[in-house]
């Protein structure tokens, strides 16, 4: 959830570089800003049925997968309409995550041992934005507002293998 939320999160970091760069207005950093609730919200009841279906741990990769590529692919953006595509696809991609994290503790722990994952992910979900607002600072600081996308987006794959792994 810490990679989910940092993700989420990074184009209020890049707000003022992206605008800067596109000659965007305040409305339209609005509308971008709103693209990735716009279907991680509708998408929510579907992605339960998703992880329902297929599981936790393919629904999770495979979400987990898609979202770090959609918010990576934010730093080959052109314009407005190639961030809220890839803010849409985001916020589909990133709905898998709070409803798997929760199947996997139901499933994964006896009803009195769950107060301590359930912190674990509550937690996930606090430090992911602190995490993110100071990383993705140092980076569009020190790189740019592409490179953030791109680091923090493909960065987070490194993760992946590794929970495969210790969900198999």
């Amino acid at each position: 959830m810490v990679i989910s939320y940092v993700d989420r999160g990074n184009l209020s970091i890049a707000a003022p570089s992206i605008m800067r760069d596109f000659r965007i207005q305040p409305a339209t950093m609005g509308v971008l800003l709103s693209a990735f609730f716009w279907t991680y919200a509708a998408f929510q009841i579907p992605a339960g049925a998703l992880v329902d279906r297929f599981g936790v741990r393919k629904a999770y990769a495979g979400g987990f997968l898609a979202w770090s590529i959609a918010s990576a692919s934010i730093a080959l953006s052109r314009g407005t309409s190639d961030i809220i595509g890839m803010r849409v696809v985001l916020g589909v991609a990133e709905s898998i995550g709070p409803l798997a994290s929760i199947s996997f503790i139901r499933n994964s722990f006896a009803g009195k041992d769950q107060g301590l994952p359930t912190s674990i992910y509550i937690a996930g979900q606090n430090i992911g934005p602190a995490l993110g607002a100071l990383l993705g600072a140092i980076l569009v600081d020190r790189f740019g507002w592409r490179m953030m996308f791109a680091i923090t987006g493909l960065g987070g794959l490194i993760w992946l293998p590794g929970w495969l792994f210790a969900t198999t």
